[in-house]
């Protein structure tokens, strides 16, 4: 989903890990796009919902479970994923997520060819998507990492990579309403495996990683839920996560009976991503001016603000529903660029790869279980305007809890730099 991730490397490091050669520009950027296409499965699933549930039958848990076998594949996939990085390279993982990407796309295609076997290619395609989605992410992230540079290099080599993942995540919408125009929603199979095979491709020349040259540390290492600063900045981002993709969910089947048609629909959707990645770019210019638990828990009041408007949505007029959209993801969009530093940067030293992993874990942990706790609503036999209004008060309900967990946190010391 709309998260600013820190690298999820899982094996401990020494500062002699050899780094990749100098890449090209184009490697950089092949590596950046791959989760932009990581992500359309999961995207297009959300923005697609009212279309699986006309074509594949399925209401309440059963539709909710199309993204969500994603989000799950990513949450089981994310920690042995390091490991595989560190035996395989990382570009090398970053083909093999871009293949399970395509194969789990063309899966859920075969749905046109298997009708009644529709629901059941939803999941297990977003499943196997998932898993290569976790792949990419990981191994990108990595790579990234290691190619030489300056700490200002890095960053905007990050932030590239952040811009990507958030393209990804909102253009799943228009996406569909592309494909819709000219046939059935499972045709988004096709730009997918074109991404996926392009950049393939590209990466080739990328060769392999190498490897850490240091012993395994664990997957999980107990000491790090030691720092109550670690605990809560990965908690605010899996329940940012949570309440995000449940609000695309929801909204996008109010959207769809609004009959506001596929475009209309992705546009009013895109209110929440672009403001998303605005915000995650004003706090991190901010970041040197104010503390960072200050922007975490602004972003959280801001978001919980946001989702509580939500409560009145009455009608599905784009400028009613984008203002709303914008609020929350404006303030989602500073906890998922402030939570990663304020967690890795809370642990000791030899502690960071494992941290970046396992707080990764947590933020997808917290996506998978979007769909099933919002779906409730859909199983609850409300009218849709109520649904709206019900997962407006759940988001800032779990938005407002964790303002108020966090708030602790702004009588901590600061976080050193």
């Amino acid at each position: 989903m709309t998260s600013q991730p820190h690298q999820p490397a899982l094996v401990a490091e020494t500062p002699t890990t050899p780094a990749l050669p100098r890449r090209s520009t184009g490697t950089v950027v092949a590596l950046c796009l791959s989760m932009l296409v990581a992500y359309w499965p999961f995207s297009v699933a959300t923005g697609a919902l009212a279309h699986v549930a006309r074509t594949t039958h399925a209401t309440g848990a059963a539709l909710a479970w199309v993204p969500d076998a994603f989000a799950t594949g990513i949450a089981v996939a994310v920690l042995p994923a390091g490991v595989l990085v560190a035996r395989r390279g990382a570009a090398q993982v970053v083909r093999l997520g871009l293949a399970l990407t395509a194969a789990g796309a063309v899966v859920m295609a075969g749905g046109l060819v298997v009708p009644r076997a529709a629901l059941a290619a939803a999941w297990v395609g977003e499943g196997v998507a998932g898993v290569g989605a976790a792949l990419a992410m990981t191994g990108s992230l990595v790579a990234l990492s290691r190619i030489p540079g300056d700490g200002a290099a890095r960053a905007r080599r990050t932030g590239g990579w952040s811009a990507a993942t958030v393209a990804g995540l909102g253009t799943g919408p228009f996406l569909v309403a592309t494909v819709v125009l000219v046939g059935d929603w499972r045709l988004f199979a096709v730009p997918v495996v074109l991404g996926a095979f392009a950049l393939v491709v590209a990466l080739r020349s990328a060769g392999r990683t190498p490897a850490p040259t240091a012993g395994r540390a664990p997957l999980v290492p107990a000491a790090l839920f030691r720092s109550a600063t670690f605990d809560l900045a990965s908690l605010a981002a899996g329940g940012v996560l949570l309440v995000t993709v449940g609000i695309v969910v929801t909204v996008g089947l109010y959207l769809d009976g609004q009959h506001v048609g596929a475009l209309g629909g992705a546009t009013r959707l895109a209110a929440f991503f672009v403001a998303n990645a605005v915000g995650g770019l004003v706090a991190g210019r901010l970041a040197a001016q104010v503390r960072p638990a200050a922007l975490l828990v602004g972003g959280l009041a801001l978001g919980s603000v946001g989702a509580l408007s939500l409560a009145t949505l009455d009608d599905g007029r784009f400028g009613a529903v984008a203002l709303r959209l914008a609020v929350m993801g404006a303030g989602c969009g500073v906890v998922m660029a402030t939570s990663p530093a304020m967690a890795v940067g809370s642990v000791p030293a030899e502690l960071v790869p494992a941290a970046g992993g396992v707080s990764n874990a947590i933020r997808q942990t917290g996506a998978a279980l979007g769909p099933l706790v919002f779906g409730t609503l859909l199983t609850a036999g409300f009218l849709p305007a109520l649904v709206v209004h019900r997962a407006g008060l759940l988001a800032a309900a779990v938005l407002l809890l964790l303002t108020l967990a966090c708030l602790p946190l702004l009588r901590s010391a600061p976080q050193q730099s």
